[in-house]
C-alpha cells in the first residue's frame, strides 16, 4: 500500500483528491485515529477540502475518507 506521502506527491499542487482507509490499507478505526490531528491542523502537504465522510460501525461513527487539497 502507498504511504500518505506517496499519495500526496502524485497529485498536482492545488489539486483536490480523496484519501481513504482502503487506499492506505488501514481499518476504518485505525484511519480515523490517523486523521484526527488533521481536523484541527493541516496534514503533510495538504489541507482538508470538505467534510470528512464517516462510516457507522457497531453504532460508532468513524472517518473512512477525506477530501483534501494539496498545498505543497
Amino acid at each position: 500500500m502507498p504511504s500518505i506521502e506517496q499519495v500526496v506527491q502524485r497529485q498536482a499542487i492545488g489539486g483536490r483528491f480523496v484519501i481513504s482507509s482502503t487506499l492506505l490499507g488501514m481499518s476504518v478505526e485505525a484511519f480515523d485515529n490517523f486523521v484526527q490531528p488533521w481536523l484541527t491542523q493541516a496534514g503533510p502537504g495538504f489541507e482538508l477540502a470538505g467534510v470528512p465522510h464517516r462510516k457507522c460501525i457497531d453504532g460508532e461513527f468513524y472517518i473512512d475518507r477525506i477530501t483534501v487539497c494539496r498545498t505543497k
